[in-house]
């Protein structure tokens, strides 16, 4: 009787992580995700017009290759980590963004307003 009862919890046991390990499998919000809502909270609560905030980071972000050309040529979806090639260019407020991929390049431009805010430029 002892041993069916341990054969049974550890049955119970068994089950009971194979169900927990696959409802856990779902695919883990970007760490950006929180950052793009704090940087929008941020622009929102202290009055900051976004559009002038988008204009301003892009202008920080077009000088990262030396060139201020309205042409930012490394992909921001990478943190500026990588080339972008203009087959994934993308036009917002006058300056054109190059991407390295076309994921990259979607990722962004779901909402790209955000994505801008929360971009953290590199310093030389």
């Amino acid at each position: 009787m002892k041993t069916r009862l341990v054969y049974g919890t550890i049955g119970c046991l068994a089950v009971a992580l194979i169900f927990g390990a696959a409802s856990g499998c779902r695919k883990e919000k970007p760490a950006q995700k929180e950052s793009v809502k704090e940087a929008v909270d941020t622009e929102k609560s202290v009055g900051i017009d976004a559009k002038a905030a988008v204009e301003a980071k892009l202008a920080e972000a077009d000088k990262l290759d030396g060139n201020a050309d309205k042409i930012v040529s490394k992909c921001a979806s990478c943190e500026f980590g990588m080339d972008g090639k203009s087959d994934h260019a993308l036009e917002v407020s006058g300056y054109t963004l190059y991407f390295c991929s076309e994921d990259c390049k979607t990722g962004f431009e779901k909402d790209t307003t955000e994505a801008i805010l929360a971009l953290k430029i590199p310093e030389d």
